[in-house]
């Protein structure tokens, strides 16, 4: 996951596309709660890894066209997601 340069999640679908290695792999997604802090984190399952991340903002526009999804991985990668 940390290659890739390109998410798409769809439902409970997730694309992970990583164009320097000609690689895309496709698994699972799903949001869960901590059970300790209580806060939103992403579980996600690809074939060659499973990992999860943390939710740490989530932004949408008023008209509901934009939306920007931050995740914090416990490898300490950060990823921000954007969808126009």
């Amino acid at each position: 996951m940390a290659q890739a340069t390109r998410f798409v999640l769809k439902a409970d679908q997730l694309e992970a596309q990583a164009p320097a290695a000609g690689l895309s792999q496709t698994g699972n997604w799903a949001v869960m709660r901590d059970e300790i802090l209580n806060r939103p984190y992403l579980s996600f399952e690809l074939p060659t890894e499973a990992t999860r991340a943390l939710v740490t903002r989530l932004r949408r526009s008023a008209d509901g066209l934009n939306s920007q999804l931050n995740l914090y991985f416990s490898s300490g990668m950060e990823m921000q997601l954007d969808r126009a």
